[in-house]
């Protein structure tokens, strides 16, 4: 009976020793569980910032790529639109060179048209008169815009005589400076030429001191005289051309 109880006590014992080992070793797995979490999640995290890191990148990739297609379409563009701004340079100079020739072709039709340009018949009664008007039509368009000029010119003239910048007056005959074909203008010549009384021959006609029309209005000014006795024949509001123009079709 003692036997058998010390030998139930041994076993108590053993089964107690092991009890305590197996709690022990208990403890360890729970610190090596604890351990292994949070080796999880700092691998976690370490996952979830490489994931963002590689979105960021795709993203800063794909924005670059987008940055530098918006850069050569805008290059492409500039070079479009510089293009552009010199054809419409080009377009605008072949405008003003027209006008001018327009121009120049209603006061001198027969210096700037060839002869075998000039009037020639279509055979048709109807067509040649179209042609004929509508030759005429630009005459008066491109006269009308210069009659416009003049006035202009001719109010800037007035406003400065009332200013007393430009002072025009009138000499009669037996005085000083007179002669017997008229009456004589002089100027104080506002635009930079010294006064002095002209005869015959600054435009082709008597009684003119002082600029010319032409410096006046500009070059090419016509069909405008300042003499106070215009002769027709002198040539003093028409170009001296050799010939007379005579109202030829464009």
């Amino acid at each position: 009976m003692e036997r058998h109880q010390e030998s139930l006590q041994a076993k108590q014992r053993t089964l107690l020793q092991q009890l305590d080992s197996l709690d022990q070793e208990r403890e360890e797995l729970q610190v090596s569980l604890g351990e292994a979490e949070e080796d999880r999640a700092q691998l976690q995290e370490r996952l979830q910032e490489s994931r963002e890191q590689h979105g960021q990148q795709q993203l800063f990739c794909a924005t670059q790529e987008l940055l530098d297609a918006l850069q050569q379409e805008k290059l492409g563009l500039q070079q479009a639109v510089s293009e552009l701004q010199e054809k419409v340079s080009g377009l605008e100079e072949q405008a003003r060179e027209l006008q001018e020739r327009e121009r120049l072709l209603v006061f001198f039709p027969e210096l700037h048209i060839p002869t075998e340009a000039q009037l020639e018949s279509t055979g048709s009664l109807t067509e040649d008169m179209r042609r004929q008007l509508q030759a005429n039509s630009i005459r008066i368009r491109v006269l009308e815009q210069e009659n416009a000029r003049l006035g202009a010119a001719l109010g800037k003239v007035k406003a400065a005589a009332q200013e007393g910048v430009l002072k025009v007056r009138m000499h009669q005959p037996g005085r000083a400076g007179a002669t017997g074909r008229g009456p004589r203008w002089f100027t104080s010549a506002p635009f930079g030429v010294r006064s002095r009384q002209q005869g015959p021959g600054s435009l082709g006609c008597p009684g003119w001191s002082g600029p010319t029309h032409r410096d006046l209005l500009g070059q090419g000014a016509q069909g405008w005289c300042p003499a106070p006795h215009h002769q027709p024949h002198c040539g003093c509001c028409t170009a001296v051309t050799g010939t007379r123009a005579r109202g030829r079709g464009l």
